[in-house]
């Protein structure tokens, strides 16, 4: 099975097969057979079904989501605003077509998992994975492929501020953990925006996107004090057993507000135009050193967290003396 309930905790909890992205398939837009195929196969997954319809307000985008998975809809829903919620924020509604139509379904005999992304049509398909996280990303990197021509971006990383000054850090494909995001929560003077996917405009200003974060619960092991607000939270791949479980597995993940982690009065509110952006990287070098951050124009800095030697909370110091503190 793609999904199963796990050991109860916080909301709920859901154990999913998969827990990484599967493999990206060949382009439909190349095979117009492919894309056929593609489109059968989703609509026979969802017909007949209890299948999930969802509509996300990514900013002026509306994405339509359309799966069998009962996680995958749950999730979706809670994670990003629906286009009433996007209307009361912006004072706007988002375009009654969508920009971006997904379809992910389980339960597809004979089909491996797999993505497929077609521009052209503005449609991805995800195939027998149930983990979020996938279908998360597989959106987003598609949306951002259709905005890009307009100069605007979706990234993947993290914004805020720090007495005043506003920074914006991106992370690599192996996203590097914990994130130096945590522990410059933990200093006076911090004001958090975003962590996970961003919207970058044309003049270079970051919004959040996400109104709910999708964060490691592992991360807890660095910063305890985390652990509190995670526990009202929807819970994915979080194990059973004695001990520490939000801190046993890599695998976990929690979705979760932003307020119940870090409190309301600490959310910065977009757009924010960043006074220095950083490149996070794996790897040895150089633990802090200048370099340009495209698509920004404010001074950049390459940052090794894995280089600099101590607790995670080091590689915060190292971002908060880049910012002048």
């Amino acid at each position: 099975m793609s999904e199963a309930p796990g050991a109860p905790i916080g909301r709920s909890n859901v154990l999913t097969l998969a827990r990484s992205r599967v493999p990206a398939g060949p382009d439909p837009d190349a095979d117009p057979a492919l894309r056929d195929r593609l489109r059968t196969l989703a609509a026979r997954a969802l017909e007949g079904m209890e299948a999930f319809i969802h509509d996300a307000a990514v900013h002026d985008c509306r994405v339509r989501l359309f799966t069998n998975s009962p996680h995958l809809g749950d999730f979706w829903r809670d994670a990003w605003p629906a286009e009433a919620e996007w209307r009361r924020a912006a004072g706007r509604a988002v375009p009654p077509e969508p920009a971006l139509t997904v379809f992910a379904a389980i339960g597809v005999p004979g089909e491996p998992g797999v993505s497929y992304a077609s521009a052209a049509h503005r449609e991805v398909f995800l195939f027998n994975t149930s983990w979020y996280g996938d279908l998360r990303a597989s959106a987003m990197s598609a949306l951002d492929r259709l905005l890009a021509p307009e100069g605007i971006r979706l990234l993947h990383g993290a914004a805020g501020e720090l007495d005043g000054k506003g920074f914006v850090m991106l992370y690599p494909k192996e996203v590097i953990h914990p994130t130096p995001i945590w522990g410059l929560m933990e200093l006076a003077g911090a004001r958090f925006l975003a962590d996970g996917w961003m919207r970058v405009d044309a003049a270079g200003r970051v919004s959040a996107v996400e109104k709910s974060l999708y964060v490691r619960t592992s991360t807890v092991a660095s910063y305890p004090d985390l652990a509190a607000g995670m526990r009202s939270a929807k819970f994915e791949n979080v194990p059973d057993g004695p001990g520490e479980r939000l801190a046993a597995s890599d695998d976990a993940r929690a979705l979760v507000a932003p307020a119940a982690l870090l409190g309301g009065e600490r959310a910065a509110t977009g757009p924010l135009a960043p006074a220095a952006a950083f490149d996070l990287r794996a790897g040895p070098g150089e633990p802090l050193e200048p370099a340009a951050v495209p698509p920004f124009s404010c001074p950049g800095h390459v940052l090794r967290p894995g280089a600099v030697p101590g607790h995670p909370r080091e590689a915060a110091r190292a971002l908060a003396r880049a910012l002048g503190r």
